[in-house]
């Protein structure tokens, strides 16, 4: 996940669009989806569960959408999301 801190976010709309299964481009969903998961990383290490739920929440929205079932980015954003 460390090359995906030189991304720049994507913007709420799309995170929406992502969201309620709109047809997007598949490579522009998942660095929304990295985006919001390193977000989220940086609030649970701030200590901030509440708002880092929030982000994995939103990230692992995207990430079921668009990656395999059981990818390793799938399944490190629902472990994160547990540990919140």
């Amino acid at each position: 996940w460390l090359f995906h801190k030189s991304m720049e976010p994507l913007g709420e709309n799309n995170y929406e669009r992502a969201a309620l299964g709109e047809d997007i481009p598949t490579e522009e969903a998942l660095q929304l989806g990295y985006v919001l998961f390193d977000e989220g990383m940086q609030h649970f290490q701030d200590d901030r569960y509440a708002e880092a739920i929030n982000l994995f929440e939103r990230s692992l929205a995207i990430n079921e959408r668009f990656m395999p079932h059981g990818a390793v980015g799938l399944v490190t954003n629902l472990n994160n999301l547990a540990s919140a």
